[in-house]
């Protein structure tokens, strides 16, 4: 979007789904099978749009940011329970991620593989100026590995499509960070230099609220350093009828959006 020529030598894809699933999605699986890939690339047709400040929305997230926070606050867990199977039946990977039961490689639980792995990866790269984006599950990968594994550190981390904001996951996240830090909220570490997280108020994972990680995700001595930004991720696929479905939660609509291709662009051509 950018018009910018970078070499692909800039860029490392940890890629983690053929670590925690036997195969990988197929058009020539049958009907019904959970391999069946439902969508496939689409070029954009046009340049995606800048996201328009909307008042509804400004004022549907201010309000369920207002009962999100009391219901953390006072560490409601019954929602819990609804979206447990929710979880487990429309966000696959993060279910997966957050089994304690389900062993990888060995003795490892999901969580502890990719994040290992992440981790090594990142020491390879410590030398250099390091930008990760983390799609959906990608950016909760990231954030705990970088939390756990303070010896490497990134300049700037890049949430898309993030479920950091997720009631569940910001009770689990703060019961581990209990038993090491008694900050009230969760701690951004210090090798994180700089955090920006964009998100569509569209897309399925952020339920049409929870948009915004600022507040919640500070630094120890409770500096806000994540910029949060809405976007619109116009990505949409044709269906075997010729019908296009949108995705608002696609990484591929999300890199096209402006806003995350101007922030990519600033650190790739940052002295």
């Amino acid at each position: 979007n950018a018009g910018v020529d970078v070499s692909p030598d800039n860029f490392r894809m940890f890629y983690w789904a053929d670590s925690i699933y036997i195969r990988p999605e197929s058009h020539d699986e049958e009907d019904g099978s959970p391999f069946k890939l439902s969508d496939t690339y689409c070029r954009a047709q046009h340049q995606p749009p800048k996201y328009q400040d909307n008042f509804f929305q400004r004022e549907s997230i201010w309000f369920a940011k207002k009962i999100h926070n009391y219901l953390y606050s006072h560490n409601f867990t019954a929602l819990n329970i609804v979206a447990k199977p929710v979880v487990a039946t429309a966000m696959k990977d993060l279910d997966v991620y957050g089994n304690l039961t389900r062993r990888f490689h060995g003795a490892q639980t999901a969580s502890e593989y990719l994040t290992g792995s992440l981790h090594n990866f990142l020491r390879e790269n410590r030398d250099r100026s390091v930008m990760l984006i983390g799609h959906s599950l990608g950016s909760l990968i990231a954030y705990e590995t970088l939390k756990y594994h303070l010896d490497v550190s990134v300049d700037l981390l890049l949430t898309i499509g993030s479920p950091l904001m997720l009631l569940g996951f910001k009770q689990g996240l703060m019961e581990s960070q209990r038993r090491f830090q008694d900050c009230t909220w969760l701690v951004v570490p210090q090798n994180i230099h700089a955090w920006k997280n964009f998100a569509d108020w569209n897309d399925p994972i952020i339920m049409k609220s929870l948009v915004s990680l600022r507040e919640d995700y500070m630094t120890k001595d409770g500096k806000q350093i994540v910029e949060d930004a809405l976007v619109q991720n116009t990505y949409a696929y044709k269906n075997d009828k010729g019908e296009n479905i949108a995705n608002h939660h696609k990484s591929y609509g999300y890199l096209r959006c402006p806003e995350v291709s101007a922030a990519i662009q600033n650190f790739l051509l940052a002295p």
